[in-house]
């Protein structure tokens, strides 16, 4: 591949591309031996003379000047062309021409009551005690759910004035059926409520913290699995698994498989009700865990103990309050000992500046170059959000649902139009229990 050996700005660039599309990859070579290449910023553009132009700039910047440069070029295939070494958040921070970034962490895992709501709740807490964030620099949403009750995560955002909203889409009963019918028209309208309801309400967070639903394929036969969710975010997932160790690392295995597949991208492993003494307590799982993890590539983050207080306290509004106002403060030491919160922030951060579509913090004003990061890093391809129009289906048009989730006055296939209300009757009426 040609290339542009280190140079020092100001920078004359005597080269000639005949390249209709071009892409410039500009790299900090640090004086760290382990950093040899570190990404800076990636400019897409059918205009060699203005990316040159711009390049010449970029350089001239008083916080790159005394770093020796290497730029690379190549014709675009939708691929960037990025070294695969680990970017230093503070060279991130200083040197990322788009500026600061909203960081995201989406939560998914093996099953329902796998611990993702618990192990959320405590990194929410986490984030404030490590002093990484104000209450109002955080936010916290679940964007899909099959319960519409207060959980003790909601409880307590309410109570510290952590940024909180109701799910944008609930899997209310009759509600897998109604969508197949065409009642509450198609996927992508209930991805553009998710996507446009989240980043409003959300636009001031430092971090976003996302809670998913059950398993990763939840949701697929109606287009929002967590994976599908996770993907329209931009969100780099944490899987939280099960105790064991087969079973932790089978489950990451499968959940992190699911995620990618589909797109979405996934940062480590969280494993989740462990024991504290046993053959299978906090120690061995996390060094035979670690093990299993470290020989696919994957990361381990740590183990969440088993806290009797927080599954008790799971339908029980009373007993929430309770640990609120009483162990959440003891549970909450044990978590951070047990659980490196400072590394899954600092990867997702990374993840946030590495890709372009890692949303910006409010107070920068410049849009991130449309390219996915580099298919050799191990943060993968994500897309843009879907921005569909209204869609029409026989005489109805769909249009944008609204933040209560539901499109009402759809058309079902017979013609009728149907609230939820009606369609929760019917389908109670016949026995459902369940979306």
């Amino acid at each position: 591949m040609p290339y542009i050996p280190p140079i020092s700005p100001p920078l004359n660039l005597s080269v000639t591309l005949d390249l209709f599309l071009l892409t410039l990859d500009i790299c900090v070579k640090s004086n760290d031996p382990s950093e040899t290449l570190l990404p800076v910023h990636t400019v897409f553009c059918k205009d060699n003379d203005k990316a040159e132009d711009w390049l010449i700039e970029t350089l001239k910047s008083p916080a790159i000047s005394s770093f020796p440069i290497i730029c690379r070029y190549a014709p675009s295939t939708g691929i960037t062309l990025l070294s695969t070494s680990p970017p230093t958040l503070p060279l991130l921070r200083t040197l990322s021409t788009p500026g600061p970034r909203q960081v995201r962490i989406y939560v998914t895992g093996g099953s329902s009551h796998a611990g993702k709501s618990t192990f959320t709740l405590l990194l929410l807490i986490s984030l404030l005690q490590e002093n990484l964030c104000e209450p109002g620099e955080v936010g916290y949403v679940k964007p899909t759910t099959q319960c519409e009750k207060k959980s003790i995560t909601t409880m307590w955002c309410e109570s510290m004035g952590v940024k909180t909203i109701p799910s944008p889409v609930v899997y209310f009963k009759g509600f897998t059926r109604s969508y197949l019918d065409g009642d509450t028209g198609p996927s992508t309208l209930s991805h553009s409520s998710i996507h446009s309801s989240i980043s409003s309400s959300f636009s001031s967070c430092k971090y976003l913290v996302i809670d998913g639903v059950g398993y990763p394929a939840v949701g697929s036969i109606t287009g929002t699995s967590n994976a599908a969710v996770a993907k329209t975010l931009h969100a780099p997932a944490v899987v939280v698994t099960p105790t064991g160790v087969g079973n932790a690392v089978d489950t990451y295995d499968y959940c992190a498989s699911y995620m990618r597949y589909n797109g979405s991208s996934v940062l480590g492993c969280v494993v989740n009700g462990v024991a504290r003494e046993g053959f299978y307590d906090l120690t061995s799982v996390r060094e035979y865990v670690g093990k299993g993890l470290k020989e696919r590539g994957e990361r381990l983050y740590g183990c969440v103990p088993k806290f009797e207080e927080l599954v008790e306290a799971r339908d029980d509004e009373e007993r929430m309050r309770g640990v609120l106002e009483g162990p959440l403060g003891k549970i909450t030491e044990e978590f951070r000992r047990n659980v490196d919160v400072k590394a899954i922030v600092e990867d997702a951060e990374i993840w946030a500046y590495r890709s372009p579509q890692g949303y910006l913090a409010p107070s920068s004003s410049v849009v991130p170059s449309p390219l996915p990061p580099p298919s050799n890093s191990s943060f993968e391809t994500m897309v843009s959000p879907p921005t569909p129009s209204p869609i029409t289906r026989g005489s109805t048009t769909f249009l944008p649902m609204s933040e209560s989730t539901f499109l009402p006055g759809a058309s079902s296939g017979k013609g009728v139009k149907r609230t939820r209300e009606q369609i929760e009757a019917d389908a109670v009426k016949k026995g459902a229990k369940g979306g």
